[in-house]
């Protein structure tokens, strides 16, 4: 899965190679599946859609909202921006918690964790920047314990 997100991300970075921070030549969709083992083989669905400002990238299943958007700038590099960020632990820990340690199974958890943040992504550095992760609302409980 590493190799094909990163060839994706080489496409688009290639295709910004020339600088031109306006008018990026590149429109279209592509989507598809991820499939994750913490989600005990479930999927998460991604979309990558290109726009004239750039690219949009957006990863979805239910209890899961995150969209991240990437903008070309005059040098070739890419500004990313973490538009959006949602888990919602309810929905979620049910699918995880058996992925988990043997302790965790009589675990109930719920909350809303929120991802934030923003940096540049050049072609020659790699990505750079910041992302907070801020869980809201949490709580776990164990009725064994």
């Amino acid at each position: 899965m590493a190799w094909r997100v990163s060839f994706l991300l080489g496409i688009f970075l290639a295709a910004g190679v020339s600088g031109r921070a306006q008018g990026w030549p590149v429109r279209g969709e592509l989507r598809g599946e991820i499939k994750v083992p913490l989600l005990a083989g479930e999927s998460l669905a991604w979309e990558a859609v290109a726009v004239e400002e750039g690219l949009v990238v957006r990863l979805t299943r239910p209890g899961v909202a995150v969209e991240v958007v990437a903008r070309l700038e005059a040098g070739g590099a890419w500004a990313w921006e973490v538009r959006r960020g949602e888990v919602d632990l309810a929905e979620l820990w049910p699918v995880i918690r058996g992925e988990l340690s043997e302790e965790a199974v009589n675990w109930s958890a719920t909350g809303q964790v929120r991802l934030s943040g923003a940096g540049r992504w050049d072609a020659t550095a790699g990505p750079t920047g910041k992302v907070e992760v801020a869980l809201r609302e949490g709580w776990a409980r164990s009725d064994e314990l």
